[in-house]
């Protein structure tokens, strides 16, 4: 049976977990003295994808374009925290988000 990826010699280390996954990685543990960490790419296109499905969710809501949408959640509060790791607020669902934006634009 052929293991789903190939291992190669790393002179006794193993491969980073994320690495054998197929998702980016900043480096092994050791090179990173002992945290493991991923390259913001990743962050980002999560975080693109998410900001997308929010911004058609809300132009479907208000029955306005998504342009226009994306204009009204660029400006906002909301948005900030999403964008910021450390609030959690991109952990959440994306019809959460969106009860918390609607809340924040009928302000």
């Amino acid at each position: 049976m052929n293991a789903p990826f190939q291992y190669v010699s790393t002179g006794g280390q193993t491969p980073c977990e994320h690495r054998r996954r197929g998702m980016e990685c900043a480096g092994s543990p050791e090179e990173l003295g002992g945290k493991r960490e991923r390259r913001p790419g990743m962050r980002d296109q999560v975080l693109w994808r998410k900001t997308g499905r929010i911004a058609a969710l809300l132009a479907e809501r208000l029955d306005i374009d998504t342009e226009r949408a994306l204009d009204l959640l660029y400006n906002s509060r909301t948005y900030a925290m999403l964008t910021n790791p450390e609030s959690g607020l991109q952990l959440l669902s994306d019809e959460y988000i969106l009860t918390d934006l609607m809340k924040e634009l009928e302000e």
